[in-house]
């Protein structure tokens, strides 16, 4: 099958849609399916724009069987007869002032990014077909795009077949954290919290953003906290066996590819209450009032998990089935799911 995919980039070495865009080109070659791939090089918002609205046109070929936008911005110039179009999330037009990929606080920058996605979301949903990640953002695809529930697939995101539960290499009690470090996902909520703490335990923080220099002042000299940097995917594993507790400040996600893949390795998962995530998700979380307060349990119940996180709704200690659950969820599967929907898309030509 001769495939065109369109993003905003392909990050083998990122997170996000840069890394779901690179397990899905990766997944259709190993497949042994022909694939364009089309993406910018620019990383501000208004070479996006540019790049969506202007240079992608020139860029998209005239001879593919399925054109598949990986985000509706993506879909503007593609034969919808032939497209396939995901949608992650619709947070730029439900949460306008929680956008992160570089939009920042910028109320300017927030309504511009609204608007534009408002626009190509409308547009995409001309597209044959039309898939998301979860059923929440299936409900939202139905009721603020007003399309019918029929057409909306959801294709679940997958997690590297190397994560598994092992055992934890030492006895130091280590929180954790994996993500960009951008003003979306409220880092500074953990380090604050955790550095006001006396909790005899480690803090790692992995990843990458703009937002790290400020959480490294943050934390101070505080020398239980530790900025590992970038995770690359042939040491996931042992990253998440090594934690106790992966805790998620985050306030809005499509998805969270980190808490799933810390699932897999039989890691509990900490979020906080107010937080936006999938149904499926959420539940499966350990949904704190503040961190403040859990990491007081903790050094309170020596740092007694079991007993902790007993206290807190969306999660009943089922490590084994979250675990069960989340391993069920690999990249082949779907990579699998969407060949199923481009086949889909051949045969409604014929």
């Amino acid at each position: 099958m001769n495939i065109c995919l369109l993003t905003r980039h392909f990050g083998p070495t990122g997170a996000g849609i840069g890394r779901v865009s690179w397990e899905i080109w990766q997944g259709l070659h190993n497949g042994k399916h022909r694939v364009t791939g089309i993406q910018t090089s620019g990383a501000s918002l208004a070479s996006y724009l540019f790049y969506s609205f202007v240079s992608i046109r020139s860029q998209i070929p005239d001879d593919c069987d399925v054109y598949h936008a990986l985000t509706p911005v993506e879909s503007l110039w593609i034969p919808k007869s032939k497209a396939v179009v995901t949608f992650h999330d619709l947070f730029p037009i439900m949460h306008q002032d929680k956008q992160g990929a570089g939009i920042g606080g910028s109320k300017v920058k927030q309504a511009i990014a609204s608007r534009y996605f408002g626009y190509c979301a409308k547009v995409a949903t001309r597209c044959r077909i039309i898939a998301c990640n979860s059923e929440q953002t299936r409900q939202d695809i139905v009721r603020y795009l007003e399309v019918p529930i029929e057409r909306v697939h959801v294709v679940k995101l997958g997690i590297p077949n190397s994560l598994e539960p092992k055992p934890k290499p030492d006895n130091t009690f280590r929180i954790g954290y994996l993500g960009q470090l951008d003003r979306r996902k409220r880092v500074h909520l953990l380090i604050n919290a955790f550095v006001a703490s006396n909790i005899n335990a480690e803090l790692v923080v992995g990843g990458n953003g703009s937002e790290r220099r400020a959480l490294e002042i943050l934390a101070g000299n505080d020398p239980r906290v530790k900025f590992l940097g970038f995770v690359p995917e042939e040491q996931l594993a042992g990253f998440y066996v090594s934690l106790d507790l992966f805790v998620s400040p985050t306030a809005v996600e499509g998805w969270g590819l980190p808490l799933v893949e810390a699932m897999a390795c039989k890691c509990p998962v900490a979020i906080l209450e107010d937080a936006i995530l999938p149904w499926e998700i959420k539940a499966r979380c350990a949904n704190v009032d503040s961190i403040e307060g859990l990491l007081n349990r903790l050094q309170r119940g020596h740092r007694r998990l079991d007993v902790v996180l007993k206290h807190y709704k969306g999660f009943g200690w089922e490590v084994e089935d979250n675990c069960v659950w989340t391993r069920q969820q690999t990249w082949d599967k779907t990579v699998s799911e969407y060949v199923k929907l481009y086949e889909e898309v051949l045969s409604a030509k014929q």
